[in-house]
């Protein structure tokens, strides 16, 4: 059986599409999915001022069992709605950590940050 370069032409370019076709879903599968699985529900500030820890977690979707912990304080709340914002106070001697536990989809979510002092910027002086 001869092949002819027609046929070998095809087999060329059908096995191009196939390699095409298991790259992009590779990079779909092991980069866009665990992207998009990794998008927080929360945003979440704080701030260090005059020896008080305020973190502040805003919801983006509704959110259950949301834990804050900052300088050995406490504050958990049942639910929080979309679009809602809660505030968790501290007494702290500087620079601090916090961290948010909450359920989201089912899951349990867990962040954390650094709580520092915010000071006005003021030029240096000639």
């Amino acid at each position: 059986m001869k092949v002819g370069a027609k046929e070998a032409g095809l087999l060329l370019l059908g096995t191009g599409v196939f390699i095409v076709a298991v790259v992009v879903a590779h990079w779909y599968f092991f980069n866009i999915i665990p992207r998009l699985e990794s998008v927080s529900a929360t945003h979440t500030w704080c701030n260090v001022e005059g020896g008080k820890a305020v973190v502040r977690v805003q919801a983006g979707e509704t959110i259950e069992r949301v834990r804050v912990e900052v300088g050995g304080n406490v504050c958990e709340y049942p639910i929080m709605r979309g679009g809602t914002s809660n505030v968790c106070v501290a007494d702290v001697n500087g620079t601090t950590v916090y961290k948010v536990k909450y359920l989201w989809r089912g899951k349990e979510y867990s962040e954390s940050g650094i709580c520092m002092a915010v000071g006005e910027v003021r030029p240096l002086a000639d």
